[in-house]
């Protein structure tokens, strides 16, 4: 039996510009500012730096793309991605990502071998996970 193809009802187009856009609007925003930490009364210029940028790009970037927008902040000067798993960290290896690459769900120790083959940062919730 063959399948019969049936056209989608919707469809993504993802403009690189627009995402290009909004790196640089989030550079004004941040360069406007002064950052304080609490307790602290010298100010974090360092933070106006695009490679103190976290961009999360988990779930295909939200359905835009994971490699695509990583590729493109990285171009652009992001420091630092986040993503869900160690899959998502490795896929974004395999697309040529250098920067520092989080993984925000807890890591289980059977995956401390790929994270340390493509230098992830794991989050660890204990200290047995952690040795």
């Amino acid at each position: 039996m063959k399948k019969e193809l049936i056209e989608p009802l919707s469809w993504c187009e993802i403009d690189h510009k627009a995402i290009e856009h909004n790196f640089d609007q989030i550079l004004k925003l941040i360069s406007r500012n002064q950052f304080i930490l609490p307790k602290r009364t010298d100010k974090l210029n360092h933070l106006k730096n695009p490679e103190h940028i976290l961009a999360v790009v988990k779930a295909d970037a939200y359905g835009h793309g994971m490699e695509f927008v990583a590729t493109l902040l990285q171009q652009k000067g992001c420091g630092h991605f986040g993503v869900a798993n160690v899959e998502e960290g490795i896929c974004l290896r395999n697309a040529g990502i250098t920067k520092p690459i989080l993984i925000f769900e807890n890591s289980l120790k059977e995956y401390a071998k790929h994270i340390a083959t493509y230098n992830l940062t794991p989050t660890v919730c204990t200290h047995e996970l952690a040795h």
